[in-house]
């Protein structure tokens, strides 16, 4: 079985089934109706490359599993998976709670996505400790020796852009190259 991301899981599946794994947080649950009025769970699965809505219906195990779940849990699906107009689904998959371990891992994030935010994080570095006026550069230097960890894991957002842990880290040195990149032309 294959051990995934959400963004590698919607680009591997197709008609045919694939045995896939991934690690998730439960980002929303809502109870919803069936049009003859049986019950189901969506719920909305993220990491740091993307997000998938799953169903969960009444007959499946996982559905009561659910009512001990809170938004923010962290879990491991595991499944046989294909793709069609509705997205990715399975008619076979299970679920657990990810361990301590399993937690770590999955918080810091797939290993392109970090070595992408750390090669941010040093264009922030670079670019505020060269800033000429004294002044700014101490009030950049208070922010980082404050509030540093929580910077580098926060989300830029909630949906759209960058609305993933380390988000705001690319967010910021995208901005930040854009503006040297303006004073360049604008001096």
């Amino acid at each position: 079985m294959q051990h995934l991301t959400i963004s590698a899981l919607k680009q591997t599946t197709g008609d045919t089934p694939v045995s896939a794994s991934f690690d998730v947080q439960l980002e929303r649950m809502a109870e919803r109706e069936t049009k003859t009025g049986k019950p189901f769970y969506e719920i909305t699965l993220v990491d740091a490359t993307g997000d998938m809505k799953l169903k969960v219906w009444e007959n499946r195990p996982q559905f009561r599993a659910l009512d001990d779940i809170s938004d923010g849990t962290l879990l491991r699906i595991s499944g046989d998976w294909t793709q069609n107009q509705y997205g990715v689904d399975s008619n076979k998959w299970d679920m657990r709670l990810l361990n301590e371990a399993e937690a770590r891992e999955f918080l810091a994030g797939d290993a392109e996505t970090c070595a992408r935010q750390e090669a941010d994080w040093a264009d922030i570095w670079e670019m505020t400790t060269s800033i000429s006026d004294p002044r700014l550069r101490e009030i950049c230097a208070v922010f980082f020796n404050q509030y540093e960890k929580k910077f580098r894991r926060a989300a830029a957002a909630r949906k759209n852009h960058h609305a993933r842990r380390g988000g705001l880290v690319e967010h910021v040195a995208q901005m930040m190259r854009s503006a040297h990149a303006v004073c360049s032309v604008y001096p």
